[in-house]
C-alpha cells in the first residue's frame, strides 16, 4: 500500500508499487528502506511513468548505447518478459543477480578496477572513471529526500555529487574502497560490468 501511493507520487501508476516486499525480505535481505529507494530510481528509469521500463529506457538511465552488454543487463533482469520490465522485475532481477557470490568477491571487483586504472597507481582518477563506454547518474538529496537525477553525466561526477560522499578526501581519486561503496550504491553498474566482462571489452 505504502509503496503503491509512494509510486502515484512519483507519477506511476498506482500498481506499480506492488512487490512482494515480504518475499524480497526474505530472500535477499533487503529493508524497505532499500526498497522506497529502488521505487525513486524506477521512477526515473521509467521516463513516460507508465510503470514499464523497456532497453531503451535503462539505456538511457545507463547511458549506454544499445549493443550486447545492455542487452544482457536489461535480460538479466527480466528474462522471461515481453520487452518491458516492471517494478518487481527490476527489485527482483537487480537485488538477486547483485547477491550472487561471484559478483560480491574481491577478485571480480577488483578486475573492474584494475581495468581502470590505467596507471596502476591504486587510485581512479577522472580520465580512469571514463575509460569505458558508461556513464552513471549522479543522485542528489533534496530536502524531501526525493532524488532530482540527471542521467548520463560520468563517473567523475559521482565522485563530486554522490550522497554518501565517495572520495571525500580528492575528488578526482578514488580509492578501490570507494569504488566498492559506490558500486554498491549504483548496484545496475554491477550488472553492465559483468556483462562488459563477459562479452569482452573488460579483459579479465
Amino acid at each position: 500500500m505504502i509503496l503503491c501511493k509512494m509510486a502515484q507520487q512519483l507519477g506511476m501508476p498506482y500498481s506499480t508499487g506492488i512487490v512482494e516486499y515480504a518475499k524480497v525480505k526474505k530472500d535477499l535481505s533487503t529493508s524497505f528502506k532499500d526498497i522506497k529507494k529502488l521505487l525513486k530510481t524506477f521512477s526515473i528509469i521509467d521516463r513516460d511513468r507508465n510503470g514499464l521500463v523497456d532497453i531503451s529506457d535503462l539505456g538511457w538511465y545507463l547511458g549506454v548505447p544499445s549493443g550486447a552488454g545492455l542487452k544482457m543487463v536489461f535480460d538479466s533482469m527480466a528474462p522471461a518478459s515481453d520487452g518491458f520490465l516492471t517494478f518487481h522485475n527490476y527489485v527482483h532481477g537487480l537485488l538477486a543477480r547483485c547477491s550472487s557470490p561471484h559478483l560480491q568477491n574481491e577478485e571480480f571487483l577488483h578486475t573492474i578496477f584494475n581495468y581502470l586504472d590505467q596507471d596502476h597507481n591504486g587510485a581512479l582518477s577522472e580520465a580512469d572513471m571514463f575509460r569505458l563506454p558508461i556513464h552513471i547518474a549522479a543522485a542528489r538529496h533534496t530536502t524531501d529526500d526525493f532524488y532530482q537525477i540527471t542521467p548520463q553525466i560520468g563517473f567523475g561526477e559521482v565522485l563530486i555529487d554522490t550522497p554518501r560522499g565517495v572520495d571525500n578526501d580528492d575528488l578526482y581519486n578514488c580509492s578501490a574502497e570507494e569504488f566498492k561503496a559506490l558500486l554498491s550504491e549504483y548496484k545496475e553498474y554491477v550488472l553492465l560490468f559483468e556483462a562488459y566482462r563477459n562479452i569482452g571489452i573488460i579483459a579479465t
